[in-house]
């Protein structure tokens, strides 16, 4: 029982540290690179010379916040968060959270970021 509990414990350690059990969901993240929406993949830029690139699983969520997305409203630019499991040599995506959308004058902060309208004002009586 003893032993039991070290390989166990051992285990979640070994996960805790980045270094996933097989099968396991890891996450990556860093800014949109590239988004392709038709084979449904994404390129990560994770560091100044390194890049990742994700094949988006059928059933992934894309969120932002609490707001669902589509892989359409996501552009290039945005910062992301991705959880993944690896498959072979294939990273596939089963979820990705907008970690700060892409610059105002963007594209993809207008899908992100909902209009704000001023509160209608009031004539004093």
């Amino acid at each position: 029982m003893a032993l039991l509990g070290l390989v166990i414990g051992s285990s979640a350690a070994w996960a805790e540290q980045g270094r996933p059990l097989s099968g396991s969901m890891m996450t990556s993240s860093g800014t949109i690179a590239s988004i392709d929406a038709q084979s449904k993949t994404l390129r990560l830029k994770t560091g100044p010379v390194s890049w990742k690139n994700f094949q988006l699983d059928q059933e992934a969520r894309i969120t932002s916040g609490l707001r669902k997305l589509e892989l359409n409203d996501l552009a290039p630019g945005t910062e992301v968060r991705v959880e993944y499991q690896q498959e072979g040599n294939r990273q596939i995506a089963h979820r990705v959270d907008v970690m700060r959308p892409s610059g105002s004058n963007t594209p993809a902060s207008s899908k992100l970021e909902a209009p704000s309208e001023p509160a209608p004002r009031t004539q004093p009586e």
